[in-house]
């Protein structure tokens, strides 16, 4: 009997049976069965939504699914996330967007927190994921922080950790020009100059918004 099968005939609790198909690491939790399709409710539906429909709840019928972007077989919740699609009804996938879109700027954002945080091989990964900083955004997280901050009129948006050893969430971070981001890390541990930055970026703030 194929996956679907035993999926179809073992109708008492689903979500442990699918979660039981997932090898779980540090990082990615691989999803292990040939099919990437399960039955829910009567209706087939993808590994990747099963996934987080079981942990967050039903996604809305205007809403498309981000995926990993390490692994076609991620399920892992926290690297899946939810994006509404757009007013003509499509849903744009990251890699088909222009390189200047907002879209495109959120999601490279997002994908790079990622990579530093939960990559080893990624370059910059000791001084955030090696450190345990921890990636804790969505990517509705990003929008919203990019439009709260009024990022499109900076000239290089760049996202900052408030408290640099803090981890990556909505509260901790905000965006500021790349600039002044290279200037924080910098002199973070020269006193001397942590005024006369704070006042440089207080003022900046003032007039991006």
């Amino acid at each position: 009997m194929g996956y679907r099968g035993w999926f179809r005939k073992n109708t008492v609790n689903p979500e442990e049976r699918f979660w039981s198909r997932v090898q779980k690491t540090n990082d990615c939790w691989l999803w292990t069965a040939k099919t990437r399709q399960v039955i829910l409710a009567k209706k087939n539906i993808g590994i990747h939504r099963a996934a987080y429909q079981f942990t967050y709840g039903q996604i809305p019928v205007d809403h498309g699914l981000w995926r990993c972007s390490k692994s076609p077989l991620c399920v892992r919740p926290e690297h899946l996330d939810i994006f509404k699609y757009d007013r003509c009804g499509h849903f744009q996938w990251a890699n088909h967007l222009p390189k200047d879109s907002t879209l495109a700027k959120c999601y490279k954002t997002l994908d790079n927190i990622k990579q530093r945080c939960r990559n080893p091989n990624d370059p910059k990964f000791s001084s955030y994921g090696g450190r345990g900083i921890q990636a804790l955004l969505t990517f509705r997280d990003i929008v919203t922080l990019w439009e709260r901050d009024n990022a499109s009129v900076l000239r290089q948006a760049s996202i900052d950790r408030m408290d640099s050893n803090g981890h990556y969430t909505l509260e901790n971070c905000r965006f500021i020009e790349m600039s002044i981001n290279r200037k924080l890390r910098r002199k973070k541990n020269d006193p001397a100059n942590q005024e006369r930055l704070a006042g440089h970026l207080e003022e900046h703030l003032a007039t991006s918004r």
